[in-house]
């Protein structure tokens, strides 16, 4: 299991390095702190024993609900996805994330696959990196940052494909 830490220093090359948006630390308690300032990333938490790291890039209404896009890394793999956030997704239905599913089939890399959803509005599509999290805490901080970043250009077609379907992002 990967330790809390390597996700901390994670997190501080992530801030050192990026140029024009930072990370900060975003707790969704119902009420929405969007702001194309930051990136947004969830407090670092477990599931099933492995460390999940999530980083919503940007947020979006569609039909009057409220959606994130992200990049989340757990157990050497790395995924982008798109969710009812905050407080909604617990309470949110596969049909909610229906329109997005062929956007994410659309824009997957071939060696990445696409995940549909199972009980939320949840979709994603993923890549698995083997032995990521053996490496020394600064080699897997600049490898990670590399995937997020390759995502981000994959979230950005993903955005305007979202917005010819009428989401209009913040």
């Amino acid at each position: 299991m990967i330790s809390s830490s390597k996700f901390e220093n994670f997190i501080n090359y992530c801030n050192a390095t990026l140029k024009e948006k930072k990370l900060r630390k975003c707790i969704f308690s119902g009420e929405y702190d969007i702001s194309e300032k930051f990136y947004n990333y969830h407090p670092i938490h477990q599931s099933y024993g492995h460390w999940i790291l999530q980083i919503d890039f940007t947020f979006f209404k569609y039909k009057e609900k409220f959606y994130s896009i992200g990049f989340q890394y757990q157990n050497e793999t790395c995924k982008i996805n798109c969710a009812r956030c905050g407080v909604f997704y617990n309470t949110s239905t596969t049909d909610e994330i229906d329109d997005f599913i062929d956007i994410f089939r659309k824009n997957a890399p071939d060696d990445y696959r696409v995940n549909l959803p199972q009980t939320r509005a949840y979709v994603s599509m993923s890549k698995k990196f083997k032995g990521i999290e053996k490496l020394p805490d600064d080699v897997f901080s600049k490898e990670l940052f590399s995937k997020m970043e390759n995502s981000i250009k994959i979230i950005e077609k993903i955005k305007n494909n979202c917005i010819q379907k009428g989401c209009k992002f913040y």
